[in-house]
């Protein structure tokens, strides 16, 4: 008899602790951008391909730990490629970008999600983080206009970004000079 009272006891002191828990994380989901799934805090975010360096070893090690689902973006914007043979070839350079990201998630054990769109680019990239509820949006750091254009847009619907500042590469370097 005493020991189906104390799991009672047991029971319903882990049935507080869960009830606890929840209000917690409910909170967290409120006040912050971590989503509960089957009890786990967990986030989810985007990233789409626009620099081309998003596989670079510096920017995946940026990806925080807490992340568990990835989205990665590729978009062909018809609007900077005026001919097909362009549009093949983007599609051929981001696609090994992709895989690059693809081989080193899966070493840091997080679930992918590719994706390729066609349309304009900055409309793509709001509607899938809206659509795909991410949590933050993950950039690489580039002094261009299109940069400002892409940020402008995610501020405008709320969506949180991050930007990663990677090194400039050396070869990059000499071509500017």
């Amino acid at each position: 008899m005493y020991l189906i009272i104390s799991f009672m006891k047991l029971d319903c002191f882990l049935t507080r602790i869960n009830v606890i828990n929840f209000i917690v994380l409910f909170f967290l989901r409120e006040f912050s951008w971590f989503n509960i799934r089957k009890g786990v805090l967990f986030m989810k975010i985007l990233i789409p391909l626009l620099s081309g360096r998003e596989n670079d070893p510096l920017f995946i090690n940026s990806i925080d730990k807490s992340v568990k689902e990835v989205v990665v973006l590729q978009i062909v914007d018809k609007q900077f490629l005026p001919k097909a043979g362009l549009a093949i070839g983007e599609v051929r350079q981001f696609r090994i970008v992709a895989d690059g990201l693809r081989k080193a998630l899966s070493l840091k054990k997080k679930k992918l999600i590719e994706m390729t769109e066609w349309g304009v680019t900055i409309p793509k990239i709001v509607s899938i983080a809206l659509l795909q509820k991410v949590d933050y949006v993950l950039l690489v750091k580039q002094d261009t206009q299109f940069l400002e254009e892409v940020i402008s847009g995610l501020k405008s619907k709320k969506i949180r970004f991050e930007l990663i500042e990677l090194p400039v590469v050396e070869t990059a370097k000499k071509k500017l000079f």
